[in-house]
């Protein structure tokens, strides 16, 4: 294999994490017990990476829930609205009886629940 000619030029980047990877390698070793350092070796190590290094910090998140504060009927109105979507309706499992089995007033009732024969008459349909 031939020998390089040119000399390779290291950036300051490079040179920071040879620096880092030779610091965390020296504090891996002390804290496996293979070398001994005094206090003073490890603040310094320690002072040294926090100006390289980012420190991670713990952070809350949160998330402001959109249906907080929603009553109870506005809920239910809201689904309604979407089952009467025939294709949401029956990926909800909810039975949609075909447009010849619905009776003229066949709705759910005033409570939201269902009839007895377990079927949502959708808007639209006769």
């Amino acid at each position: 294999m031939a020998a390089r000619t040119g000399k390779v030029e290291l950036t300051e980047s490079w040179r920071d994490k040879i620096s880092v990877s030779m610091l965390m390698n020296r504090l891996q070793k002390h804290a496996d017990g293979e070398i001994d350092l005094d206090a003073t070796q490890v603040k310094s190590i320690e002072v040294i990476l926090s100006r390289i290094v980012p420190t991670l910090s713990a952070v809350e998140q949160t998330v402001p829930d959109p249906l907080d504060g929603v009553s109870r009927s506005d809920l239910i109105a809201r689904l309604r609205l979407l089952i009467q979507d025939p294709s949401i309706a029956r990926e909800l499992g909810i039975p949609v009886a075909a447009p010849s089995q619905v009776s003229a007033g066949a709705t759910m009732g005033a409570t939201g629940a269902l009839p007895a024969d377990n079927t949502v008459e959708i808007q639209g349909t006769k």
